[in-house]
Formats: structure tokens, sequence, C-alpha cells
């Protein structure tokens, strides 16, 4: 019997004393109420390789305001349960809102030909660096 009680102590020691594990980055933008959320992200090796991008532009027209990466206890669980082989976790993308900077001045726009030289794309990034200090305001270079 006490052997019972070491071993079901044992078992259950570990899941109790985890947490939630819980990370989160803001980009100083506004966030919206768009919010995407993948709750079974896949990771292998108890973390070591990690689950795949999330492509937050096919979700966020507006940029991303906020990422969260959140060990749920499932997430730990299941973790658990395939000795780390196996280690989801959920993955949240906060969109930022629409604000001013999305319509920028015209004057503060540089449009592009996408299928420029190396030569051309540099010399247009070096006009738009140039007219953002003249202009003291961020310059947009518009790819076409």
């Amino acid at each position: 019997m006490r052997k019972l009680n070491i071993i079901a102590l044992l078992i259950c020691i570990p899941l109790l004393v985890t947490g939630c594990y819980h990370a989160q980055i803001t980009t100083g933008e506004d966030p919206s109420t768009d919010v995407y959320q993948e709750s079974w992200a896949v990771g292998w090796l108890g973390g070591l390789i990690g689950p795949d991008i999330v492509q937050a532009q096919n979700h966020c027209t507006h940029g991303v305001a906020r990422v969260e990466t959140q060990l749920s206890f499932a997430n730990q669980f299941v973790t658990f349960l395939t000795g780390g082989i196996f280690s989801p976790m959920t993955i949240t993308v906060t969109c930022a809102a629409a604000s001013a900077q999305a319509n920028p001045d015209e004057d503060a726009v540089i449009e592009m030909d996408k299928t420029g030289s190396d030569e051309y794309v540099q010399e247009v990034f070096q006009e738009a660096a140039n007219t953002a200090q003249k202009l003291n305001k961020p310059v947009y270079v518009d790819f076409r």
C-alpha cells in the first residue's frame, strides 16, 4: 500500500506544481478585437522543434498588436502522455487596429516596381530614407 502511495505521489506532484507556461510579445500597436488562435500548434521534443510559423498577414490586415504563446493544461498533459515527443502549444495573435498611419500622406509614399534590379531597389530605399528624414515622419514604399 505504501509503495502505491509513493507512485501516486510521484505522478501527481509534477502535474500539480507545473504552471501554464505563458509568453506575450507586444508590438506597441493598438489592439483590435480581431483575434486568431491556434489551440494545438504542433511542436516536437519538448519544444526543441517549434510549431510552424503563424501566417498572421493572412488574418491581420493592419498588422499585429500582440502574440501570445501558452502551454495550457491540456497541452502539457498531452506532452506528458507522449513523453515530450509531441508538445503542442496554444498561439494567440491579436491583430492591430486600423490607425491613421494606414493611410499615409501622398508625399510619404514612394512607388517601386517590384521587378527592378538590385541597384534600383537600393536607390528607391535611399530615396525613402532621405524623404523620411526631410519630412520627419515614416515613408512607405509601395511595391507595384
